[in-house]
């Protein structure tokens, strides 16, 4: 619990700082001071650098905020993990902050999973009707007030439509189609079930795709079903309540779907303090 309060606090002030960077880079008074090549080399796009922020060269990133990660859906993933381990509790000012910032990202993830989360999380878990409602109306009022704003509707809301001949939402571009191939041309081999033998030809292969089935093409369909076996227990074990353990589960594999880096540390922290303090009734980010 006081990790996770010294982890919240340090980075609600940078990532408002960058916020707050990023307003001022739209507005033209803060500049880009350097460029830089992307961490991933498969990314053709350079970075351009600003205090605590970066954003993509291109037209419709420059509206999505980076703050100082390579990805805006990082900005989403995390923040949105932050707030499921911190209760939503937006009495709290730091992650008042992290909830408008997600807002900025344009995340895919970010705006679905804190809509659900949030609104079952504060009606049958917290019983805090307020908050749901506070929730919906932050949500409604982003849509309502951006659903004819054409780079809001490109960058976000056309990625709601549903798919009918992929059976999937518009936005839900982890993996391509090469990786469905690949993943089902292994399956049933050793690879499939502990790892191909040169993942990095594997990730040029599927185009730099990210999802799940990298962890699998990894480290094997056996690690990542004791992963996530794993993370199910320790949810249940720490459970406040039935609804709460489920909600637990769909962060988590939710998380896992679209983000591979499962053994990275912020992830593994993340995971472990949304069970963790789930049975911690008194937390409240103070």
């Amino acid at each position: 619990q006081n990790t996770f309060d010294c982890f919240l606090t340090i980075y609600a002030v940078i990532i408002g700082i960058s916020g707050i960077v990023w307003i001022l880079s739209l507005t033209g008074v803060i500049a880009p001071y350097k460029v830089i090549a992307p961490l991933n080399d498969l990314k053709q796009i350079s970075y351009r650098v600003y205090p605590l922020m970066v954003k993509q060269n291109d037209f419709l990133s420059f509206f999505r905020f980076y703050g100082p990660l390579d990805e805006p859906g990082v900005v989403g993933t995390i923040s949105a993990l932050i707030l499921f381990a911190g209760k939503f509790n937006l009495k709290d000012k730091r992650n008042l902050v992290i909830f408008i910032t997600g807002f900025f990202s344009l995340s895919f993830f970010y705006i679905i999973t804190v809509a659900l989360y949030g609104v079952i999380y504060s009606v049958f878990v917290a019983k805090n009707r307020k908050m749901s409602l506070l929730i919906i109306l932050a949500f409604g009022g982003l849509y309502l007030g951006t659903m004819n704003n054409p780079v809001m509707q490109e960058t976000l809301w056309e990625r709601f439509k549903w798919n009918e001949e992929e059976q999937k939402f518009a936005g839900d571009n982890r993996f391509s189609e090469s990786g469905d191939d690949y993943i089902k041309s292994i399956r049933g081999t050793r690879e499939y079930f502990w790892g191909v033998d040169d993942f990095e030809e594997y990730y040029r292969y599927v185009e730099g795709s990210a999802s799940f089935k990298s962890v699998i093409a990894r480290y094997g369909i056996v690690m990542f079903i004791l992963y996530v076996l794993f993370f199910i227990l320790y949810g249940w074990n720490k459970k406040e309540s039935v609804m709460a353990f489920l909600l637990y589960v769909f962060a988590f594999l939710s998380t896992i779907y679209q983000r591979p880096q499962i053994f990275s540390p912020e992830y593994l922290f993340l995971f472990s303090s949304i069970a963790q303090l789930s049975k911690s009734n008194s937390y409240d980010g103070s």
